[in-house]
């Protein structure tokens, strides 16, 4: 098969087997033959999957085959079906790696786990209904005998303020 026809086969340019033939890296696959490289597909194959590092990701190619849209949706289902060992190996490596991350940031303090932060807002809610609905049982006589509007205002600011203020303090 031909630079051109291999190129297409993998989804690269011809130019980068073009590359890899000068650079000796499909040695006994690839022969040059009246100034055109003539690549064995099988040989060659294996010769870029051997070099190739498992734990780095493919670089997209420029056309998607309907296969490769499919093993992206298992791999992120957390599937292996259909993949080789090396693309199930590159996965699982990011897979550990997002893991280790997050482990990392909650360690730091900079993620927290999601139930507790809706406990303690359920609690801190809780505390500030309470202070809220107290003022009317400690201050309601007082204001039922007071006749001025600002007074009564003042009272009231006063006292949510100091709720507030109390609630302030238990943290």
């Amino acid at each position: 098969m031909s630079a051109k026809e291999y190129a297409e086969y993998r989804g690269v340019s011809k130019a980068l087997i073009s590359r890899y033939c000068t650079q000796g890296r499909l040695k006994g696959a690839a022969r040059k033959r009246k100034g055109r490289w003539y690549i064995d597909p099988k040989k060659a194959d294996h010769l870029i999957s051997a070099a190739r590092d498992p734990a780095q990701p493919k670089k997209p190619t420029r056309k998607r085959t309907p296969n490769q849209a499919e093993k992206e949706k298992t791999a992120l289902a957390g599937g292996t079906n259909k993949m080789d060992f090396a693309e199930a190996r590159t996965w699982n490596e990011r897979y550990k790696a997002a893991l280790r991350k997050l482990d990392y940031d909650q360690k730091i303090a900079r993620l927290v786990d999601a139930k507790e932060v809706e406990i303690a807002a359920f609690n801190m809610a809780r505390r500030v209904r309470d202070a809220l609905e107290n003022i009317p049982d400690r201050f309601g006589p007082e204001l039922a005998t007071e006749q001025d509007s600002d007074k009564i205002t003042q009272t009231l600011r006063a006292a949510i303020r100091e709720a507030l203020e109390e609630l302030s303090k238990d943290d």
